[in-house]
Formats: C-alpha cells, structure tokens, sequence
C-alpha cells in the first residue's frame, strides 16, 4: 500500500521576524498501522512506558532485560506460584506438609472453563481453577486416610462437577491448606471464605428436600469437607490454649463441635442407600471386619478401670441410660491403636458418634466428658494431620490445665496420656497425692485398655512431633513453667487480701506535657530506683536507654553493669495497629519473647509469659481510693499488672502516681511520666510437703519492661492528641 499524505497547515500563521513572515508549513507522513493485537492487561512498566507487554509472569521480557519489579495493576493475582514446567506428581510423603514449601504447582491442566451444571459464572476465574487442581494434586492425598485418597481421585471431583454446594466445599478446603501452610496472598483468604459461604448457602439449599439416591453421595462427602473446614478454621492469634473454649462461657465457641452433629443426622437419614453408595471405601474404613469400633455392648467388661471409676459406670450401664458408657466403649479400642494414616477414619469415627448430650456435657466443662474427650485430642495430635494439628493441640492443652487446676484427683492420675500428646513437659507434671501434697506423677506411659497405668502395651506413635525434648529450651521451659500455674486447687492459695508488696521501685520517667509540641521525648536513659524503707529512693537498679531518639526502641540493662549489657529489650513497629514486642535476655528471669498486646478500644495492654496471661490495665476510682486508704497518700493515676487465671485475677504488681510519688518537676496532666512500682511476686502456692514457688510466674525485670510499654503507649496517645489538635488550628 502506497504512502497515504496529510498536509498540515499553521492556523495561526506562525510569524518571525519584524517583517511578520509567515513560517511555511510542514508536512508529516504517516503510516498505516500493520493490524496488531494490543496489550490489555500489561504490567504497570509498560503502560508506563506506553509500550507493549508480552504479559508473561511473573515478569515480562522488558522488566527481565531492565531488571525492575515487574507488577500486574489489573490481573488478579495468582494464589500458587505458576510455573510451566513444574513437576505434577503425587507427594511422596504424605505425612509431611514440608513438601509443599518448595514444589511450584502449574496452571489447571484442563479446561479453562469450569462448569458445574450449567453454573458457569460461578466457577470461572483462574484462581478457582488452581484451587482446584491443588486440591486434586495436593489435598486429597493430605487429608489423612488412603481410603479418602481413592474416594477423592475416582468420585469426589466427578461430584463437584454435578453439584455446585460439593465444588465450593471443594474449593474451599483447597484455599484453607494453602492459607494453613503459610501462603500470604490476601486472595487466598478472600476465595477461602468465599467458597465457604457459597457451601453453605448452596448445601443449606439442597437439604430443603430430602436427600435422594442421586444426591446421597455428594450431600455426604460435603457435610464431611465442611466438618472438616470448622474443625480445622482457627486463626493464628487465636491458637493459645488461653483461647479455647474451655476458658470461655460464651456458647458460640463450640460451633464448631456442633456442626459434626449434623453429619450424624445425614448418616442415618441416608442409611438405606450406603449399599449402593460411591463412598464405601469411606465407610469400610472406619471400622474392621468384627465391628470393633462401632462395639456398644453395656456392661463394663473390657473398660479401662480407671475410666469406668470416673464415669460412674457399672454392670448396666448402657448408651440409654448413661453419657458416658458410649463414648467410652468407642475409645477404649482406639487406645492401641496405631497412629498412623490408615486409621484416620477409625479415629474420625469416634468424633462422628459425639451426640447433642455429650456436647452439652462439653459446653457445661463436665469433667468426666472432658477428660475422654482430650483422650480423642491427643491421638489427633499424634496423628499430626495438618487440618487437625492446631485445633486438637490447644484444646487438649487447655482441657489438661482445667483439669489439673479443677480435677479430682482420680481424673489427675489419668491426665498422663494427653498431656504428652499435646506436648506438655513431664518434668513438671504433679498430682496430689492422699496428703495433698505435690507428687510427680511416673513417667509418661502409653495405655493399655485393662490397666491404663501399665508401661509396656500400647502401641506409640511412629512419629510424634510434640516429645518435649525436640521443643526448643524456651518453649519446654515455657511450657514447664505454665504447668506449675496449674497445680491443683486444694493446694494453691490465691491471694484474696489486701495488696500486700515485697518490693518498692521508682521509676523516674519525665513524660510528655500537655502543652507540648507532638515530638519524641528528649530523655534517652531513664533510672529506676530502690526505694527504703522512708520513702525515698536510694540506689539506680535499672537503667532503660533509647539508642535513638527518633524511634521508640529500648534497651533495658543492670545499672551496675559496666558493659550495659541488655535484660530485656523492646521494638516498636511501626502503625497504629502494630503491637510492640518484648524480648527478655535474662538468664534468671528465663528468655522468652513476647507481644504486648493493644486493642483499639482499650488502653489495656496484655501478653504472654512462661505460660501465664498477665494484664496491664488502669485502675477505676473506687480502686484509687483504696491505695489512698491503704498508703496514706494521694493516687491520681494508678496501673495494675494481674495475673489472669480463667474465672479469677490476681494482682502482682502497682504502678502508684500521686502528689508524693509521680517523678518530681512532673504535673498530674503529664503522660508517661514516672511513680511508685510496687510489686508482691512471691507466697502464691505452697504445698503440705513445704514445697513453694514464686507463684506470680514473673520476674522484676519482665514487670519494669512491661510497665515502660504503658508508660510509652501514654506518651503515643498524648502526642497524637496534639497532632490532631494543631491540624485542627492550622486547617486544611
């Protein structure tokens, strides 16, 4: 095609000069475009640099050759890592997640359509599709049982595909592994609790109506994958055992036990079509040829002794007339049982007999249903399947501490078991004796079904993640030391007087005055005093240093200590939601780390030590006036440090501002300055064999770092006051 000519005039008539000549114009040629497809979904270089992208990932050509990030605005952003040549093959160990940290998993393989009777719109984006080939690669080989893993290959997806309720739940458990083994795209969470609500919408939908032979399959296998999704949702902040249910009397928190309840009402609403059902491997998996764990014969024969002691069972007791007598007679023969893969089902089994009345035993913390049911948690934590870890590890731990603080002492003896399970140290595991007295209990043994205290029969564990002596020293002292918090109730005192201290700090911190610019404090070391018997302060016995002034960061060290080596240290990330973060470097205190805390609708700070919860938090009035009553002296400002343990608080330390006690040169406006740090760490339990302990679990040294964090946390909120408040006068 021939050159196509435009000539272009000056419309102004661009003139030069005095004479006023007019500049002759110019003529441009231009090019008829080749045809050409555009880049409609190139990275941010390129449209930057209005020039075409190859919208390869995860970095195009030009971003390789210019070596820049390379980043996508409008492409959603994959949630597995793409990579064309990676391998497709089955896991070899299907015991260990580790394996997915280094495998890059390809695109979806087939259609890149995902129709699900006729719901197309609802399946149709790239991230689905991977959710779904990581579920068929991955996920179904590592929910437990090989039984599962022919189930998943040959019927489950074939389901999906003809019911929309079965490839949410699908799709949802895929995106619940990947969030689980510590992928962090956003867009994993996001699909993960998309999915999740559209199996439940969808399946709610689908039980309107009685379940029929062509629906029993996929109505079943998707009760068992949202079972499974409510077990295993538990969030990070979340997996102390100070945040189990057991330490909470709020309802809600058993929902998750609550929804498997269905799943045995769909069981035997679809009974009559088992015999033809696709999921029979499922089934035959969870029990043997004799019927051994489906056995519910009355009477007590073959029962452990011990157990039978605690349930209150006998000769007639039966399911009918007795909570107990079924889910014991389920778990006796899971005692000597392997732990291992194959026998997921079997345990799984136990967990699906749970009924409305042994649930209700649960909620109300009964203790006999307790103890059996951590029993059922520990042989979880040693089968140590990813979706079940996190969830049995804390309630078993937490089942273990409130029997131990509130059990008989014939449900103590029998605690050996699933404390070792869920990885609570041996070393000081005590129970009281006929003296109540403190006595270290054998051992840690396995279990034998007639005689739960023998040594030799039960079979253990071919791997057993949670042995104390694989945990690293500050986690098995950690552990060592929340488990002496917990030692039985006849035998530790709790501290009901008045606030009795055993030692006196001052702590001579400035602070920040009201009419003040909003910069950072001035001061770099601030001296924590001993205070004598008068009053006044005496010796530095600590020294907190700033190293900069422009960031928060301190170091807290010995005043004595020439090389000022630091006993604790603190960090402040940056945001107002960023929680700060102690580290104790004391040998005598025990190292550990530690976050403070915050919430948004509180000044209180709280944090975790040695096993232990503590809390700082302000003091009201009526607790103002009386440390003025008990000191004599006036408090303008008081902060206390309790010891939080379930149902009861126990104060162990006082920060004390006043008239006579906030650092001199101070106002009572001022925030973060200095007072009076009373502390009473010691006398909290003593047993009748003379045995006493510094009940308080914490240190000095952890009181004065901590007490510094409110202090600083003060100092924040007065300085964003005066941020806003000369925003305000200066205006926009």
């Amino acid at each position: 095609m021939g050159h196509m000519v435009f000539r272009i005039g000056s419309s102004s008539g661009k003139r030069g000069g005095l004479g006023g000549s007019i500049t002759p114009s110019t003529t441009k040629i231009y090019h008829v475009r080749k045809p050409h497809s555009k880049s409609r979904q190139g990275c941010r270089s390129c449209k930057a640099g209005r020039v075409k992208c190859d919208e390869a990932t995860p970095s195009c050509q030009r971003c390789q050759d210019k070596r820049i990030d390379c980043q996508y605005p409008n492409r959603t952003k994959s949630l597995l890592l793409n990579s064309q040549g990676a391998a497709t093959q089955k896991p070899q160990n299907k015991n260990s997640t580790a394996n997915f940290q280094s495998l890059s998993v390809p695109l979806w393989p087939g259609p890149f359509v995902l129709t699900v009777s006729g719901q197309e719109s609802q399946f149709g984006n790239g991230d689905d599709l991977r959710l779904l080939h990581h579920f068929q690669t991955f996920t179904s080989y590592e929910l437990g049982s090989p039984a599962f893993d022919g189930a998943c290959e040959n019927v489950v997806l074939s389901l999906a595909f003809e019911h929309s309720y079965l490839m949410h739940a699908v799709l949802a458990v895929g995106a619940t592994q990947l969030r689980r083994l510590g992928a962090s795209n956003r867009h994993i969470r996001l699909a993960e609790m998309k999915h999740w609500q559209g199996a439940l919408v969808s399946f709610r939908s689908a039980l309107s109506n009685p379940p029929t032979r062509d629906n029993c399959d996929a109505i079943l296998m998707s009760s068992i994958l949202l079972n499974l999704m409510a077990f295993s949702f538990i969030s990070e902040n979340d997996s102390s055992p100070s945040r189990s249910w057991v330490f909470s009397s709020a309802p809600e928190e058993l929902n998750w036990l609550y929804i498997q309840l269905g799943l045995r009402h769909l069981l035997a609403q679809t009974k009559v079509f088992h015999v033809e059902s696709r999921l029979t491997p499922i089934f035959l998996a969870s029990d043997d040829e004799k019927g051994t764990f489906s056995d519910q014969s009355p009477g007590t024969q073959g029962l452990p002794e011990g157990f039978v002691k605690v349930c209150g069972l006998n000769e007639n007791s039966r399911p009918e007339n007795s909570p107990y007598h079924s889910a014991l007679r389920l778990l006796t023969p899971l005692l000597t049982l392997e732990r291992c893969p194959e026998n997921t089902f079997k345990y799984l089994h136990w967990f699906g007999s749970v009924d409305a009345e042994f649930a209700s035993l649960l909620q109300k913390k009964d203790q006999p249903a307790l103890l059996l049911f951590s029993y059922w948690l520990g042989m979880l934590c040693e089968l140590n399947l990813w979706w079940s870890y996190e969830r049995a590890r804390r309630e078993c731990t937490a089942i273990c501490m409130l029997l131990k603080y509130k059990g008989s002492t014939d449900i103590i003896q029998l605690l050996d078991y699933p404390a070792r399970a869920c990885g609570l140290s041996s070393e000081i595991w005590l129970y009281r004796g006929s003296d109540n007295g403190l006595r270290r209990l054998p051992s840690y043994s396995t279990i034998d079904p007639q005689n739960p205290f023998d040594t030799t029969s039960i079979a253990p564990s071919s791997k057993n993640p949670f042995d104390t002596a694989s945990l690293a020293p500050s986690t098995a002292a950690s552990t060592s030391a929340s488990l002496l918090s917990h030692a039985s109730s006849t035998t530790i005192t709790h501290s009901a007087g008045p606030f009795t201290p055993t030692a006196c700090l001052q702590i001579q911190t400035p602070g920040h005055s009201m009419v003040a610019l909003p910069t950072p404090p001035k001061t770099l070391e601030t001296p924590i005093f001993t205070v004598g018997p008068t009053g006044r302060c005496e010796v530095p016995v600590y020294i907190s240093i700033r190293p900069l002034r422009t960031k928060g960061h301190c170091d807290l060290v010995r005043a004595e200590d020439e090389t000022r080596t630091p006993i604790a240290t603190t960090r402040y990330r940056p945001g107002p939601s960023a929680d700060p973060v102690v580290e104790i470097l004391d040998d005598a205190a025990g190292r550990a780390e530690f976050t403070m805390e915050t919430r948004w609708t509180s000044r209180t700070l709280s944090f975790e030590f040695g096993g232990r919860r503590f809390e700082w938090r302000y003091g009201g009035r009526k607790e103002r006036k009386r440390v003025e009553e008990a000191r004599g002296e006036g408090c303008d400002n008081l902060l206390l440090l309790e010891r939080v343990m379930w149902d009861e608080r126990r104060q162990i330390a006082r920060l004390v501002r006043g008239e006579e006690t906030r650092t001199p040169g101070t106002k009572k406006s001022n925030a973060g300055n200095g007072g009076r740090l009373e502390l009473s760490l010691e006398g909290e339990w003593s047993s009748g064999d003379g045995v006493k302990g510094e009940g308080s679990g914490i240190s000095e040294s952890v009181v004065v770092a901590t007490v510094l964090v409110m202090l600083k946390k003060e100092i924040d909120r007065m300085r964003g006051w005066q941020a806003v408040a000369i925003a305000g006068i200066l205006g926009p």
